[in-house]
């Protein structure tokens, strides 16, 4: 198995709350800037005996922040993706599936503050996202 896939995420540029309530319209705005990106996959599927099937997996998901726009809401990196599962076939119409992933998101700076204001309303550090991701379900054909 395999696949490319592409994500527009150029279209989103800014977070932007108007209201009549505001200065100007404008209570809120904070550009994102975030540039389109690219998600890589392989895999495979072993079929073990008749009755079970086995898959493994492995991707590359590339970030759409640019670092100079990477914040405290958004610290997004980019991931690698592991991935295992399995499936057992209780009878020609029944099968449960099972399936894990880990995500193991690169660590990257953060340095977000108030632009038009001093350092000393800045946060400066690091983040680093990982998760474990599990799934099971029922197939049956009728």
């Amino acid at each position: 198995h395999y696949s490319v896939n592409w994500t527009d995420w150029s279209a989103f540029q800014e977070l932007k709350a108007t209201s009549s309530q505001c200065a100007g319209g404008v209570c809120l705005q904070k550009d994102e800037k975030f540039k389109d990106s690219t998600r890589y996959s392989i895999g495979g599927t072993w079929y073990i005996n008749p009755a079970w099937e086995a898959r493994l997996g492995f991707a590359y998901d590339n970030t759409p922040i640019e670092a100079d726009y990477r914040s405290l809401s958004i610290p997004d990196s980019d991931r690698i993706w592991y991935s295992a599962g399995a499936t057992y076939h209780i009878n020609t119409d029944m099968s449960v599936d099972f399936g894990m992933a880990y995500l193991d998101g690169k660590e990257v700076d953060v340095n977000e503050g108030l632009r038009s204001h001093s350092d000393s309303l800045r946060w400066k550090g690091t983040s680093h996202g990982n998760a474990f991701l599990a799934s099971a379900q029922f197939n049956m054909k009728f």
